[in-house]
C-alpha cells in the first residue's frame, strides 16, 4: 500500500493508494521530522513475505527537492527500537512543509508521525489494513490524543475542521494488490509440493530398483484386519472424545460469543414447544446485548437467529445437556464425510477425509462451541450423503437431501444461496452424461427442489411467527441490505480485504500445519491431472462458499474464519483425493522409470509409505502445536486460538458466576448482575433463565429500572453478582413494612 501525507501550512491531507482518506488542519506543530512506527510482531503472520516498510520518500512541498529517499536496506541501518514497536526517524526540526510517501508491503498495522517534536508530540496517521480496516489522523500532545485547538479565522483553510474532529472512512486499498496477496498465500506452497513430488519419485525409484518393494508390502496390515468403515468409526469416536473434552472441560459448557447466547435461548424456547415467549418486565433488565439479539414482536420475544441451529440445540436442551449437541454433530460429521468420500471416490478417500477433518484445529474449535457453523456442516454433509447414496429409491433420497439442504438454508442462508449454482451444475452434469436415465434424473432433481421449496416456506413462516413480518430477525433489527452487498458500508475493495484476512486466518487454523504447507493438498488433484466432475464440483462449491462473503461488510473473524467454515468439507475431500492421486501417480511414474530395469509392477507399497508417512508427519506437527501447545507459527490473537488451551476463557467468557452459584446451592432466588460495558457480565448468566423468566433462579441486570420493579420478587432471596469480581452477595433492597405483602 502507498500512504501519502501532505503536511503544508498547517493543513494535513492523507491519501491511501490514491484515495483521499482525510483532510484537516492544525497549526500547533509546524516543523519536525517523520517517524514511522511498526509493530515488532504481526498478527497476520500468514501474509506473504517480505512485510514492513518498503520505501520512504520525503519531498519538500515548496521546492520539490527530495529530502529523504531510502529503501528497506538503507533504513535497516537506522535507529529501530525493539519490542513492542519499532521506530525509524527521518529528518529534523528544519523540515517544515513536506510530502511523505511511504510504501508498505503486507503490513497489518503502522503509524506515521509528521512534524514530530518527540515520540509523544506530533501529528500521527495510524492505520490497520488487516481485519479492522480503520485509520485516523490524530493530534498527539504529551502522548495523548485530542482535538487540535484551531485558532485560524481567515485564509484558504477557513472552515476546514480541526484534526481530532474529522473521521476517516474505512480503508480501501488496491484490489489488484489485494488479489496478488491472496494468490501468493494460496499458491506459495506449490513450489514445495513440486520439490516433495520429485523427492518422493526419486526415493520410490531407488527403493523399487533395490528390490525393497516386496519387503514394504509386508508392513501393510492383513486384509480384513480393520474395514474402512470400522476405521472411520474409530476416528469418529476419537474425535467425539476430543470434542467432549473441549466442550466440557475447556469451554466449561458455556457460551463464549453473544450469538451463542441467542442460539441457546431460542433453543430453550423451541424445547418448550413455542416459537416466542412473553417479554419480561422491565424489558431493559433482561436484554443481554446491544444492539439487541432479541426481536420484539407484539410484546413477545424471540432470538434474531433462524431455526436450523436452535432446532438441533433444542434436542440437547430437552435432556439438559445443550453443550453436548456440538460434539455429537461433530462426530456424526466425521462419519458422513467418510461416507461421502467413499461414495464419490472410494473408501480410501473417505477414510483420509475423515482423518483430515478430525485432526483439523478449525474443526475441533468449531465443533465444540455453540455457534451454528458445526450444525450447518452436519446438514450439508447429510445432504451430500443422500445425493451420493446408492439407494434404489433415488427420488426419496433426493427429497430427504432437499430437506437437509433446507435446514442448511435455515442455518446459514447466505452460504446456502451461494451453493445453489454448484449444486445446479452437478444436477445438470448428471442430466448430460446419463442420456438413458434423464427422466429419472428429472424426477429426483424435482424431488430435491420441491423439498428445498418446502423449507423456504418454513423460512418465511418462521420469520412471520417470530418477527411479525417476512424479514428475518436480523432484518428486523438491522436491514439486511446494510450488511450484504456493495454500497455505503461495503465495497469490492473492502470485501477483498476481508477475504484476505479470512484467508490468512484459514492458513493458520485449517490443519495446524506450518504456514509454508498451507493449502498444498487442496489443488493437488488438479495438478495431478484429475478430470473428475466430483473434484470440479468440490472446488466450485468451496470457491462459491468462500467468495460470497466478499459481499459481507465484515470479516467476522472469531474462532478463526468462521464464515468460511462451511467450505471445510469440500477442502478436506479435495485434500484426501489429492493424497490418493499422489500415491497412484508416484507409483505409476516410478514404474515407468523402473520398467526399463526390467522391474514388474508399480511400487504401490513404497509410494503409500511415502505418501502416508508425509501425512503422519504433518498430523504429528498439528498435534504437537494445537493439542499439546508446544510450538506456535503465529503470535497470539483475540480471534484465532493457536492451541486447545487458548480456548479456555476465549473472548473473555467463563463460568465463574455459575460455579459460585452452584457452590452456594441457591433456590428461589433473584440474582441482580452488575452492569458493565461488555456483554459477558450479564450474558454469561442470561441464558440460564427459564423462558418464562420465573424459574427457580431468575437472572436480571442490576439497573435502576429493575430496582423499581422488585415487588414481584419480594418472596425470593435476593443477591447482587459482579462478573468482573466474581462475587455474589446477599442484597436487601429496602426494609419491608409489617403490612407489606412480602412481610
Amino acid at each position: 500500500m502507498h500512504v501519502r501525507i501532505e503536511a503544508v501550512n498547517g493543513v494535513y491531507r492523507v491519501y491511501v493508494d490514491g484515495k483521499k482518506q482525510i483532510e484537516a488542519r492544525c497549526e500547533q506543530y509546524d516543523s519536525g521530522p517523520v517517524v514511522v512506527s511498526l509493530p515488532s510482531q504481526s498478527p497476520a503472520a500468514a501474509l506473504p513475505q517480505p512485510s514492513g516498510l518498503d520505501r520512504l520518500v520525503v519531498t519538500d512541498a515548496d521546492s520539490g527537492k527530495v529530502l529523504f529517499n531510502d529503501g528497506p536496506l538503507a533504513m535497516s541501518d537506522r535507529q529501530w527500537t525493539t519490542q513492542p514497536w519499532g521506530f525509524v526517524n527521518a529528518g529534523d526540526s528544519s523540515w517544515r512543509n513536506y510530502i511523505v510517501d511511504a510504501y508498505f508491503k503486507n503490513q497489518s498495522q503502522a503509524s506515521i508521525m509528521v512534524h514530530s517534536i518527540d515520540p509523544s508530540n506530533g501529528i500521527v496517521y495510524s492505520f490497520r489494513p488487516f481485519r479492522h480496516l480503520d485509520n485516523g489522523l490524530d493530534y498527539r500532545q504529551n502522548g495523548k490524543s485530542a482535538k487540535c485547538p484551531v485558532t485560524w479565522i481567515e485564509g484558504p483553510s477557513k472552515g476546514l475542521a480541526a484534526i481530532g474532529s474529522v473521521a476517516a472512512p474505512g480503508l480501501e486499498m488496491s484490489r489488484v494488490e489485494t488479489l496478488k496477496s491472496m494468490l501468493a498465500m494460496t499458491l506459495r506452497s506449490y513450489p514445495y509440493v513440486l520439490a516433495a513430488l520429485c523427492v518422493m519419485l526419486a526415493v520410490a525409484v531407488v527403493v523399487h530398483v533395490a528390490g525393497a518393494e516386496r519387503w514394504l508390502r509386508r508392513l501393510l496390515p492383513p486384509r480384513g484386519f480393520l474395514s474402512a468403515g470400522g476405521f472411520a468409526l474409530v476416528v469418529a469416536c476419537a474425535a467425539f472424545g476430543v470434542l467432549f473434552y473441549i466442550s466440557h472441560n475447556v469451554n466449561q459448557q458455556v457460551p463464549h460469543v453473544p450469538d451463542e447466547v441467542a442460539y441457546v435461548f431460542q433453543a430453550k424456547i423451541l424445547a418448550s414447544f413455542h416459537l416466542t415467549v412473553p417479554i419480561p418486565r422491565p424489558k431493559e433488565a433482561f436484554d443481554f446485548f446491544y444492539p439487541s439479539m432479541l426481536v420484539d414482536s407484539g410484546g413477545r420475544w424471540a432470538s434474531i437467529v433462524l431455526f436450523g441451529h436452535p432446532l438441533a440445540l433444542a434436542i440437547g436442551e430437552l435432556v439438559r445437556a445443550v453443550w453436548l449437541v456440538p460434539p455429537v454433530l461433530g462426530g456424526l460429521s466425521i462419519l458422513l464425510i467418510y461416507r461421502v468420500g467413499r461414495q464419490i471416490h472410494g473408501a480410501q478417500v473417505g477414510v483420509l477425509a475423515a482423518v483430515l477433518l478430525a485432526f483439523s484445529p478449525f474443526f475441533q474449535m468449531t465443533a465444540s462451541n455453540l455457534m451454528s457453523h458445526n450444525t450447518a456442516v452436519f446438514y450439508l454433509l447429510a445432504c451430500l450423503f443422500l445425493i451420493t447414496a446408492k439407494w434404489k429409491r433415488k427420488s426419496l433420497a433426493y427429497g430427504l437431501a432437499g430437506i437437509f439442504f433446507g435446514l442448511f438454508l435455515n442455518t446459514r442462508p447466505l452460504t446456502a444461496v451461494a451453493l445453489v449454482p454448484p449444486f445446479g451444475l452437478l444436477f445438470l452434469s448428471d442430466f448430460v452424461v446419463s442420456r438413458g436415465q434423464r427422466l429419472a434424473i428429472i424426477r429426483k432433481s424435482a424431488a430435491f427442489a420441491a423439498a428445498v421449496l418446502v423449507m423456504v416456506g418454513a423460512f418465511y413462516l418462521y420469520s412471520l411467527a417470530t418477527t411479525g413480518s417476512l424479514h428475518t430477525g436480523y432484518g428486523a433489527n438491522l436491514p439486511l441490505e446494510s450488511m450484504v452487498g456493495f454500497g455505503e458500508k461495503n465495497s469490492v475493495a473492502r470485501g477483498m480485504l476481508n477475504d484476505q484476512a479470512q484467508l490468512a486466518s484459514l492458513l493458520v487454523v485449517l490443519n495446524g500445519w506450518p504456514l509454508y504447507v498451507g493449502l498444498a493438498l487442496v489443488l493437488l488433484p488438479f495438478m495431478l491431472g484429475s478430470r473428475s466432475r466430483w473434484d470440479l464440483f468440490l472446488l466450485l462449491a468451496a470457491v462459491f462458499a468462500i467468495a460470497v462473503w466478499t459481499a459481507f461488510e465484515s470479516s467476522g473473524l472469531m474462532y478463526g474464519p468462521r464464515y468460511w467454515y462451511e467450505a471445510v468439507p469440500f477442502l478436506m475431500l479435495l485434500a484426501a483425493r489429492g493424497l490418493t492421486l499422489l500415491q497412484d501417480r508416484v507409483a505409476y511414474w516410478a514404474h515407468l522409470i523402473g520398467g526399463r530395469a526390467g522391474l514388474a509392477g508399480p511400487p504401490v507399497a513404497t509410494s503409500g509409505v511415502l505418501t502416508y508417512g508425509l501425512l503422519l508427519v504433518l498430523l504429528g506437527i498439528s498435534v504437537h502445536g494445537w493439542m499439546l501447545g508446544k510450538h506456535f507459527d503465529t503470535p497470539q490473537t483475540d480471534y484465532a486460538p493457536r492451541t486447545i488451551s487458548e480456548l479456555k476463557g476465549f473472548n473473555g467468557a467463563n463460568d465463574r458466576l455459575l460455579r459460585q452459584l452452584a457452590d452456594m446451592d441457591l433456590h428461589n432466588a433473584l440474582i441482580l448482575v452488575k452492569s458493565c460495558p461488555n456483554w459477558q457480565c450479564y450474558g454469561m448468566v442470561f441464558w440460564k433463565n427459564d423462558t418464562d423468566f420465573n424459574g427457580d433462579i431468575v437472572y436480571a441486570r442490576d439497573i435502576p429500572q429493575m430496582q423499581k420493579a422488585l415487588t414481584p420478587y419480594l418472596g425470593r432471596k435476593m443477591y447482587r453478582a459482579d462478573y468482573g469480581q466474581g462475587t455474589i452477595e446477599p442484597f436487601e433492597p429496602f426494609p419491608l413494612r409489617l403490612d407489606s405483602p412480602g412481610a
